[in-house]
């Protein structure tokens, strides 16, 4: 399961940080609502060619027109176990980005995959020792949220429910919301 955002305008790495974590909300609802589960996270950070037009010493690769753009960043992060919980995945990929991102560089477009996605009733179960910090009873709760937030956007459309984040200057996901197949509705 993957999303992809192109960005209007380029954006800067503080601006971007919104965009992602938009993003993982968007997926995150996505897996709850399949009852998936999710161990694996991809992400992937296209520079804009803007970046180009200064010093840029970096190494370059040709994009999908054939212009010559930075490289692309991409890491992915491996989970200690399933799950869907919004709170383990949107901190573990906060860190990814601010590990890969250079924030010296405008992005242009955002892709984060969720790998290894499976059923969570088909979830082996988990050893737990002393060490492992994974809380089942908060995940549970978080998944109770997440199924509450899905049933009021049924009911009421898109964005009837959104986080402050979604509101703030550069945000997108208002505007994504009213979007069918990238295109205004």
């Amino acid at each position: 399961i993957s999303t992809n955002q192109v960005l209007h305008e380029p954006y800067n790495k503080n601006q971007t940080r919104i965009i992602v974590r938009e993003m993982i909300d968007d997926l995150v609802l996505n897996i709850v609502s399949k009852n998936l589960v999710t161990d694996t996270i991809v992400l992937s950070i296209n520079y804009d060619i803007e970046n180009l037009k200064g010093n840029y010493q970096g190494e370059i690769k040709k994009d999908y027109y054939g212009r010559c753009v930075p490289k692309d960043a991409h890491g992915t992060v491996k989970l200690d176990h399933l799950t869907s919980s919004f709170s383990l995945i949107s901190s573990k990929v906060m860190e990814l980005y601010e590990k890969i991102t250079d924030y010296r560089l405008s992005i242009r477009r955002v892709g984060i995959a969720f790998l290894n996605v499976t059923s969570s009733d088909n979830t082996k179960v988990m050893q737990m020792d002393l060490f492992n910090s994974f809380d089942l009873e908060k995940e549970k709760d978080e998944n109770k949220i997440a199924d509450t937030i899905l049933d009021i956007k049924k009911k009421y459309g898109k964005n009837s429910i959104l986080r402050g984040i979604d509101l703030v200057d550069g945000a997108t996901k208002v505007d994504r919301n009213n979007q069918i197949g990238g295109h205004h509705a």
